[in-house]
């Protein structure tokens, strides 16, 4: 793994609808390898971005968001998903440029972009059914029920 001119190594989280709540959030570690340090990186649109959206009759509730995730992306390595190069990144691309923030778009191959999808698609046994994110996380050793957030 390589470091960051800070000396962190970064990692992104998918982008996620959650329940039956429209939320669009992110969330993340990064992690200085050289140090071992952990800081944990989220953030989530609020009622305000939405309320300022539609007082000002725009279709940019996600704007601020879009920035800090942008923010965050730029200080990664490598960005780490489940199905992230399918729908999280492209999300992502598209949104910055529908709220005409092209300048948060990572230019092209900056970014070392790891899709666990992918991995699982590439790799797993056929036995098991699906690439689905919970697999992934049984096959990797770690813990699978989902963390709600406030």
């Amino acid at each position: 793994m390589t470091l960051n001119k800070h000396g962190n190594h970064k990692r992104i989280l998918p982008i996620e609808k959650i329940a039956d709540k429209f939320i669009i959030c992110y969330n993340g570690i990064m992690r200085n390898i050289a140090t071992g340090k952990i800081q944990h990186i989220e953030d989530a649109m609020t009622k305000k971005d939405i309320k300022k959206a539609v007082d000002n009759q725009t279709f940019d509730f996600d704007r601020r968001l879009l920035e800090t995730l942008s923010y965050n992306i730029k200080q990664a390595d490598q960005i780490v998903g489940h199905y992230s190069t399918k729908f999280d990144y492209p999300y992502f691309i598209s949104r910055c440029m529908l709220t005409k923030q092209d300048t948060l778009i990572p230019p092209y191959g900056r970014i070392l972009h790891q899709d666990t999808w992918r991995l699982m698609k590439r790799s797993i046994n056929p036995s098991w059914k699906g690439n689905t994110l919970r697999n992934f996380i049984k096959l990797t050793g770690g813990r699978d029920e989902k963390t709600f957030v406030d």
